[in-house]
């Protein structure tokens, strides 16, 4: 009996002090005026013991509390929403009222704002119907794009057959447009543009004869696209090649031999000769390089200038350091290089000549020598025609071997041959 009346004792000196604790909470609660506080002080009391008839009760309280916050925040979010219907925001009206109904599913003033979003909704249905009867004059795409916007936003409108109605007479004029459209894409290589304009028009119109149609022309502007896209990697490919120009060949080689019939063969054909060009100009500074030290051995009887030129002291007559050999990459029949000498502008000059057979006599028979390059004669000035089993033209022609002892040749016109230009200094 003495260990029984014991934890009697105890238990209700353990329920005093609970009591005296909660009292102590609950004077603490009504010193404070902000509601999340007051929330805050609740919520860490009953977390901090275990159930028992306070904690119950805090519960309550708690619950009240939290229904006192939500009717605070629920009637700021309408008077907000409010104050946009006077301003006649109708969509971000509604759009808060939607939010509100999400939020407060249960709240006691969420049967009105139901009423008001079936009110805005209305409202907006009928402002929108009446923006489309303003785009008579717009484009076709245009007008279709606003009926299409117009049907996914209200799929339960009133004037939903209106508009349907209004979106399947302009097909037939919608597509003439776009096929111009397309048109002008292809012109300017926008593949993007014309799949981008494509799939308007699929959307719109999807499941009909046009539609079809239009779907076979966008999967063959999505191919240009790819080819387009793939030719600009190629190029990205080969600039990283750098100098290496038979790399840079055989990456547009693989694609013409993958894909013969696409568009942008003619792109690539057109790169692979600036590849070419680029190998031939590489080459050609390298041979000028190698030439004028050549010619520096030679001794003092020759000047170099920067323009690409060289003296000859001996004569005072200045020649081209590049020979038409050395320039174009390629020999030359005798009309071709008097066109050849005709515009030649290195140096800046014009007046550049064929040399005679004296002046390169001068230039490759006499100590010291110009070095001998590539070329092995050189077409002259001088000219005749010859009649043997036909008339021809005869060139007289000098080698360009470094000898001492020598003789003048002749060549039918008609064969390949090279010049190095010449000009007298006036």
């Amino acid at each position: 009996m003495i260990g029984a009346g014991a934890g009697i004792f105890l238990h209700i000196k353990t329920e005093n002090k609970l009591k005296k604790e909660y009292q102590h909470m609950l004077a603490d609660l009504s010193s404070y005026s902000d509601l999340q506080k007051k929330e805050q002080l609740l919520r860490n009391y009953i977390n901090l013991h275990k159930k028992n008839d306070q904690t119950i009760d805090a519960e309550k309280r708690l619950k009240k509390l939290r229904f006192a916050i939500d009717e605070i925040k629920a009637k700021k979010i309408i008077s907000d929403a409010d104050e946009l219907l006077i301003g006649k925001q109708y969509q971000q009206a509604l759009t808060i009222y939607k939010e509100f109904i999400s939020q407060y599913p249960k709240n006691l003033y969420t049967d009105k704002i139901r009423e008001k979003i079936s009110y805005l909704t209305a409202l907006l249905h009928e402002i929108d119907y009446k923006k489309l009867d303003r785009l008579k004059s717009m484009p076709v795409q245009t007008r279709a794009l606003a009926y299409l916007e117009y049907l996914t936003k209200y799929p339960k409108g009133k004037d939903i057959k209106n508009v349907k109605k209004l979106l399947d007479s302009m097909c037939e004029e919608y597509y003439i447009a776009l096929v111009k459209e397309i048109a002008i894409c292809e012109q300017n290589e926008d593949w993007k543009k014309g799949i981008l304009l494509c799939d308007d028009f699929i959307k719109t119109y999807k499941d009909t004869k046009r539609a079809i149609e239009i779907k076979e022309q966008q999967d063959l502007l999505r191919t240009l696209l790819w080819e387009k896209e793939n030719y600009i990697l190629m190029l990205q490919r080969v600039e990283a090649k750098g100098t290496d120009y038979q790399a840079g060949r055989e990456i547009f080689a693989d694609y013409l031999q993958a894909y013969p019939d696409s568009y942008i063969n003619d792109k690539i054909n057109a790169e692979l000769a600036k590849l070419d060009k680029k190998e031939l100009m590489a080459k050609t500074a390298s041979k000028k390089e190698r030439i004028t030290k050549l010619i520096k051995k030679a001794g003092k009887r020759f000047i170099i200038y920067k323009n690409g030129t060289v003296k000859d002291k001996n004569t005072g007559m200045i020649w081209c350091i590049a020979d038409s050999f050395l320039e174009t990459g390629d020999c030359l029949d005798y009309e071709s290089v008097i066109k050849y000498v005709k515009n030649l502008k290195t140096g800046g000059y014009k007046n550049w000549r064929l040399p005679t057979a004296n002046e390169l006599a001068d230039l490759y028979k006499q100590k010291p020598f110009f070095p001998q390059d590539d070329s092995e004669w050189y077409w002259t000035s001088k000219s005749y025609s010859r009649y043997a089993d036909g008339w021809s033209k005869i060139v007289d022609v000098i080698t360009s071997k470094n000898q001492l002892t020598w003789k003048k040749e002749e060549r039918d016109s008609m064969d390949c041959g090279s010049v190095r230009a010449i000009r007298t200094i006036r």
